[in-house]
C-alpha cells in the first residue's frame, strides 16, 4: 500500500521537536503536529493552510489559538 508518510518519519519527526515540545504536547498534539510538519514537508499540504485551517475552526468555537504557546483560549 502507498502511505503518505512512514512510522519511521513519524518517530523523526518527534525526535526533531526536541525534549521542551514534546512534553508540553500531549499525544493528540504530537501526531498533529508531525503529520503536518511531514506533509508540509513533502508539499502535500501547506502549514499556513492548515494554521489558518486551525484558525477558523477555533473563531467558529469563539476560541483563540496560540501558534507559538501551542494553546487554545476563549476570544476576548
Amino acid at each position: 500500500r502507498d502511505r503518505c508518510v512512514s512510522l519511521d518519519e513519524i518517530r523523526r519527526a518527534f525526535e526533531s521537536f526536541g525534549e521542551p515540545l514534546y512534553e508540553t504536547l500531549g499525544f493528540y498534539e504530537r501526531r498533529a503536529e508531525a503529520l503536518t510538519m511531514l506533509l508540509d514537508e513533502k508539499g502535500l499540504v501547506d502549514r499556513a493552510e492548515v494554521l489558518a485551517r486551525m484558525d477558523a475552526l477555533a473563531a467558529g468555537r469563539g476560541q483563540r489559538v496560540d501558534h507559538a504557546a501551542k494553546t487554545v483560549t476563549e476570544a476576548p
